[in-house]
C-alpha cells in the first residue's frame, strides 16, 4: 500500500479548512473564537476580508486570528467599479483578449 507524502497530508488539511471556510457562507455569522479555531487547525495564517460601501466610499476590512481589524479606504467609487464590471465582465466580452488591455 502506498503511503501519502507530507505534501499530500498538507493538501488534505488545506481542503478540510477550505471546506470549513466555505460552509461559513451558509451559516449564521461566525465569531472571533470560530476564526481562532480554524487558524489552530492550519499552518497557514487565515485572514478574512470583506468590502463595505459607506456613504459613496468603498472600504476593505480585514480580520486575522488575533482579532485585530484593519480598514482600508479604497480609491475607487462604487460607480467606477460598476462601470469597470460593465466594460470587462459582461457575458459577451468576458475572457476575450481585446478586453484585457
Amino acid at each position: 500500500m502506498l503511503q501519502g507524502t507530507e505534501e499530500d497530508d498538507a493538501k488534505t488539511e488545506d481542503s478540510s479548512i477550505e471546506r470549513e471556510i466555505l460552509e461559513l457562507t451558509s451559516q449564521p455569522p461566525f465569531t472571533l473564537d470560530d476564526l481562532k479555531s480554524m487558524a489552530n487547525k492550519s499552518e497557514r495564517e487565515i485572514i478574512f476580508v470583506d468590502w463595505v460601501c459607506l456613504i459613496g466610499q468603498i472600504y476593505m476590512v480585514t480580520v486575522g486570528e488575533t482579532g485585530r481589524r484593519t480598514d482600508f479606504l479604497l480609491r475607487y467609487t462604487p460607480q467606477e467599479i460598476l462601470e469597470w464590471k460593465r466594460q470587462h465582465l459582461n457575458s459577451r466580452n468576458y475572457g476575450r483578449s481585446d478586453q484585457r488591455r
